[in-house]
């Protein structure tokens, strides 16, 4: 429960992922199980362009990159209810 990673022995990559079972999702982000105050909260994930980002919430915006950087961004700011 919480992040997790992994490795896959069959196409030798790792990855990582979150796990959030019922009342476990405090573990990597904060919030709390009261469902008549709900919220929203935003996230960037930075990683390199090897990695795929994924959500089940969707993104707000394509995959930016700065120039020169190494690495690229996503933002999430969908409300989660």
């Amino acid at each position: 429960v919480g992040m997790q990673r992994a490795a896959d022995p069959h196409d030798n990559e790792e990855y990582l992922f979150a796990d959030c079972r019922l009342y476990e999702a405090h573990r990597i982000f904060p919030c709390f199980d009261q469902p008549n105050l709900q919220g929203t909260f935003s996230l960037t994930v930075t990683a390199p362009p090897s990695c795929s980002v994924v959500a089940n919430s969707g993104s707000s915006t394509s995959p930016f990159v700065q120039a020169g950087a190494q690495n690229r961004s996503r933002r999430f700011d969908k409300p989660i209810k």
